[in-house]
């Protein structure tokens, strides 16, 4: 393969960038115009060495050159990495001249891509990289270096040990079928098809956890025009993300702003208010703030103490309830208490906790902040329930959720032909399909459109 480099850190200016190299010619092409501080017989390898860089007889600058020989580097091939300052002009002129002596741009995640290519990496670390390099919390960290660490990889494969030796022994009955032998007694196979069907089904099922971390928790802040909606968000995000106005309808489409909560992103989405209007704009912001409803697991829902006519604040919060999806978590707010006497909002207040005794009500105030640490006791048990276990793995990838899924559904079609007393070529089939759907999942059956989805999404450099 071709020796390819690239700016392996960021295009921002820096105090250092690294250039690396890979490939069977990156030793010469980085030590061409490397001259060590100190003579060196052999440069040796692993170990960063003081230099200039030297062009057209003129130092470029100072550097720090490390070598890598294959097949102990990142990529599994011979490798380079220059430490060189920061400067644009010093970082481009060394890529020119690298380039010019016959290396090859890098592609969008090239390296990793030759690591997988090269045993050192499996597909799903491979992943793992580039969502490490994108992990924003704790949370996401932890779950993407779990993932790294060969995680999802050792669960992969001691599965595709297990149906590997169940399809041995059922292709054995098949050439003996003459002789009408069972190598593996059918309780046996069901038990067996039976654990492997529950480990996909708790891989599955944890992707809820994943999902949440890794692209965050959605939270849809509705209720009726000037409830305090953008109020509330600006509260929680602690700047003026959304305009605060008392002309109604002000906010006509999805504001949104994230901060994070145990670990996980909690993304807030202040809406357009829900009330009857002609005007078309306001008309198409409140059908999208039905469909963040509608998608959303939690919800703030707004009602006006202040403004609500008396005795109607009870019909507001049913009429927004009745917008939900049976699965959502609402967190009632009663608005402005500021602007209401205690007695009268504690009124209102029992009153609905009464009439909806399972649903939580709150009395907030943007202006004073009442109601502010019911409303993060609310966030913290909401996410908290996210959060993996202690030392527990979660899937966070949509495409090992969909290959998990298929492989899950084959396991029960498995279990299935088994108690209907199928024949073992039947039962190979089933067998062998959830084994090609794992291999597909961990790259050892790898089709070539999967491959070019993940690697476009890295950066260049990695």
């Amino acid at each position: 393969m071709s020796t390819i480099v690239a700016l392996a850190t960021g295009e921002n200016l820096a105090a250092i960038a690294i250039i690396r190299l890979s490939g069977s010619d990156a030793h010469r092409l980085a030590t061409q115009h490397f001259v060590p501080q100190r003579p060196h017989a052999m440069l040796p390898m692993r170990r960063a060495l003081l230099g200039q860089i030297t062009l057209a007889g003129e130092e470029l600058d100072q550097v720090l050159l490390t070598l890598f020989a294959a097949p102990n580097s990142y990529t599994g091939e011979d490798m380079a990495e220059i430490a060189c300052h920061g400067s644009p002009y010093i970082v481009q002129t060394l890529l020119q001249s690298l380039l010019q002596e016959g290396a090859q741009a890098a592609q969008p995640g090239e390296f990793t891509y030759r690591a997988f290519l090269n045993g050192k990496l499996d597909l799903t670390q491979a992943e793992a990289v580039n969502e490490l390099i994108a992990s924003r919390t704790a949370t996401q960290h932890r779950t993407a270096f779990l993932q790294l660490e060969g995680a999802l990889s050792t669960q992969i494969s001691e599965l595709r040990a297990k149906l590997l030796e169940l399809t041995s022994l059922i292709e054995l009955e098949i050439d003996f079928s003459d002789q009408d032998v069972e190598f593996v007694s059918r309780t046996e196979l069901a038990t067996l098809a039976e654990g492997i069907r529950q480990q996909l089904a708790t891989l599955c099922a944890s992707f809820r956890q994943g999902n949440a971390i890794q692209n965050g928790l959605p939270v849809t802040i509705a209720g009726a025009p000037n409830a305090g909606k953008s109020a509330l968000l600006n509260f929680f995000l602690q700047e003026e993300r959304a305009i605060v106005s008392d002309l109604p309808g002000t906010t006509r489409d999805a504001i949104h702003g994230e901060i994070v909560v145990n670990g996980i992103t909690v993304r807030f989405t202040d809406t357009a208010g829900l009330r009857d209007t002609d005007d078309r704009i306001e008309q198409l912001g409140i059908e999208r703030t039905l469909k963040f409803l509608q998608a959303s697991p939690l919800a703030l829902l707004l009602v006006d103490l202040a403004n609500t006519p008396h005795g109607e604040h009870l019909a507001a919060f049913q009429l927004l309830l009745a917008k939900l999806p049976e699965d959502a978590h609402p967190l009632f707010l009663l608005s402005k208490a500021d602007l209401v006497d205690g007695e009268t909002a504690q009124e209102v207040l029992r009153s609905i906790q009464t009439a909806l005794p399972t649903i939580s009500v709150v009395l907030w105030s943007s202006k004073t902040g009442e109601g502010e640490e019911e409303i993060r006791s609310w966030l913290e048990e909401k996410t908290r329930q996210y959060l993996p276990t202690e030392g527990g793995f979660v899937i966070t990838n949509a495409r090992h959720f969909e290959a998990l899924s298929a492989a899950r559904e084959e396991a029960i079609e498995l279990l299935e032909a088994i108690h209907a007393g199928l024949s073992s070529d039947l039962l190979s089939f089933h067998l062998r399909r959830i084994i090609h759907l794992l291999g597909e999942l961990t790259g050892e059956i790898p089709p070539q459109e999967i491959l070019g989805n993940i690697f476009r999404h890295f950066c260049i450099g990695k």
